[in-house]
C-alpha cells in the first residue's frame, strides 16, 4: 500500500463527500485546509450549492474528471453506498475521516483494487507533512513577487473588465503585457498574440477569457513556465486548474485581480501622476 505522502502527492483531484459550508465543522475546515495547501478539491453534497467558492455536485458520478481520492465526511453507517459509487467511478483511494470506518465496505473497496484509509484526518496528514505540502502563498505575497503579469484577453475597449483591470494594475505599479491576437496595443503597451510571444519570465498569467477557453491557455502557461494562473471573476475551470497545480503552478479562480490589489491598496498604492 502507498504511504499517505505518496497518495497525497499523486492526488490531482480529491472529491470531498459531505463537504459543508457550515463554519467550524470538520467537513468545512478540512476542505479549506486542503485548498490552502494547493490541493484541487470538489465538494460532493446534494445539500450544498458551493463550499469555499467551489460549486458542489450531488454525487461522485457528477464529478468531471478522474477522482484520485474520495474523502468521506459522513457517518460510518452511510459509507457503503459511497464506496459502491467510488468503485463505479474508478477512484484510486478512499479516505475516511477520523471517526469514520466500515470494515465490510473497506474490504469491498480493496477487492476492487482501491486503497483504503480509515479513521484518519486527511488534513492532519497534510499538516504532519507540511514541508512536503506547504501552504499556498497569499494573494498579497503573490502580487508582491510579481515582476511581470501577462493579461490574456486584455482589451482596448473602454469599460470592459479586460480594459479596466490592466489599467488599474499599471496605475498601481505593476508591469503588464497584453496578450490578445486581436489587439495592437492596450493602454499604450504593445500586445502580443500568445504567451509564447512574451519576452521575459511571466510571474502571473491573468485570464480574461470565457471559462471554456481556459484549457489551451493553461497548457501554454505550463509550457512557458509561469508561477501563477489567476482567473478573473466569473472564470473557472476545475480540470484545467488541476492540470496546472499538478505542474506546480498556483491557481486562483473566479477572483478579480484588481480587486485584490484594491483590497490591499496600503501595500500597493497608486502611483502619483506627474
Amino acid at each position: 500500500m502507498s504511504t499517505e505522502v505518496e497518495i497525497l502527492k499523486s492526488a490531482k483531484l480529491i472529491a470531498v463527500v459531505g463537504a459543508s459550508s457550515t463554519p467550524k465543522r470538520p467537513a468545512f475546515v478540512a476542505p479549506k485546509f486542503l485548498i490552502d495547501h494547493g490541493f484541487n478539491i470538489i465538494p460532493v453534497n446534494p445539500m450544498e450549492q458551493e463550499v469555499h467558492g467551489i460549486k458542489a455536485v450531488p454525487s461522485l458520478s457528477d464529478v468531471h474528471g478522474k477522482i484520485d481520492i474520495v474523502s468521506i465526511f459522513r457517518a460510518s453507517a452511510n459509507v457503503p453506498p459511497i464506496v459502491d459509487e467510488a468503485i463505479k467511478v474508478g477512484t484510486k483511494v478512499i479516505w475516511m475521516q477520523e471517526g469514520v470506518e466500515h470494515e465490510e465496505a473497506a474490504a469491498k473497496a480493496r477487492a476492487a483494487g482501491i486503497e483504503v484509509i480509515m479513521n484518519r484526518c486527511i488534513h492532519c496528514a497534510v499538516l504532519a507533512n507540511e514541508a512536503t505540502f506547504p501552504p499556498m502563498r497569499t494573494e498579497v505575497e503573490i502580487l508582491k513577487s510579481a515582476k511581470l503579469i501577462a493579461v490574456v484577453g486584455a482589451s482596448s475597449t473602454p469599460k470592459r473588465p479586460a480594459f479596466v483591470a490592466p489599467k488599474f494594475l499599471i496605475d498601481h505599479g505593476f508591469n503588464i503585457i497584453p496578450v490578445n491576437p486581436m489587439e495592437q496595443e492596450v493602454h499604450g503597451i504593445k500586445a502580443v498574440p500568445s504567451l509564447s510571444d512574451v519576452h521575459g519570465k511571466i510571474d502571473i498569467v491573468s485570464i480574461f477569457r470565457a471559462s471554456a477557453n481556459v484549457p489551451p491557455i493553461v497548457d501554454e502557461a505550463i509550457k512557458v513556465g509561469t508561477k501563477v494562473i489567476w482567473m478573473q471573476e466569473g472564470v473557472e475551470h476545475e480540470e484545467a486548474a488541476a492540470k496546472a497545480r499538478a505542474a506546480g503552478i498556483e491557481v486562483i479562480m473566479n477572483r478579480c485581480i484588481h480587486c485584490a490589489v484594491l483590497a490591499n491598496e496600503a501595500t500597493f498604492p497608486a502611483i502619483k501622476q506627474g
